[in-house]
């Protein structure tokens, strides 16, 4: 009986368990080392609580890295060669920090550069999310927090950030319209210069287009 009402018990409580969600990370700002030969880095505050405020357990949390238009960045095994990395890795968890020369409690280091000179990963902004592994093995995840690195440096009519204009802008920039949680180049598709996305500036991107195949 005893046996049994332990059983329940736990049963109860897995059925009850709540996945916690971490909160954001803050403070999220980026260093370039330009043309340099050296280190750029990713600088942040990772959360410690969930959006509840409750304590999160820092040996299952980890973070994630996006670019651009949320491309997940993969940290290679073979560049971060001195991390302790299994493989090729997306999610860099917390104990790593202590371990490895490139990932710290408040920063990331980036090979900005590569053997053929300068050679950037993104075009414009980066970002960083929390990842949080619950007692069930079930991941949740904070909001992706971005901060942009060029934003005065863009391409109008750039919208996905390919370092183009093409007819794929165009449909990116409808997809947008219609879900605003579509990333995308604000600042490149903003054509009319009236500080807002709207459908004027899928028009002048259509007659950019139209008048460049002229």
């Amino acid at each position: 009986m005893k046996k049994f009402f332990l059983l329940l018990s736990g049963l109860f409580i897995a059925a009850n368990a709540v996945a916690a969600t971490p909160a954001d990370p803050t403070n999220v700002s980026w260093y370039d080392c330009g043309d340099e030969s050296g280190f750029s880095r990713l600088m942040y505050s990772l959360p410690q609580v969930d959006t509840e405020g409750n304590p999160l357990v820092l040996e299952n949390m980890a973070y994630r890295v996006y670019t651009d238009n949320d491309q997940l960045f993969t940290f290679e095994n073979d560049v971060y060669t001195y991390d302790n990395l299994y493989g090729d890795q997306t999610d860099i968890y917390y104990w790593i920090f202590s371990e490895g020369v490139d990932f710290r409690a408040t920063y990331t280091y980036f090979y900005r550069t590569n053997a053929e000179g300068y050679d950037p990963f993104f075009t414009w902004r980066i970002g960083i999310q929390v990842v949080y592994l619950n007692e069930d093995n079930s991941k949740t995840y904070s909001n992706i927090v971005y901060t942009e690195v060029f934003p005065h440096e863009g391409m109008p009519g750039d919208v996905n950030g390919d370092n183009e204009v093409s007819i794929s802008d165009v449909t990116i920039l409808i997809d947008y319209l219609l879900n605003a949680n579509i990333a995308i180049n604000e600042a490149n598709a903003d054509l009319d210069g009236d500080s807002n996305i709207s459908i004027a500036d899928v028009t002048a991107l259509i007659d950019m287009l139209l008048s460049g195949a002229e």
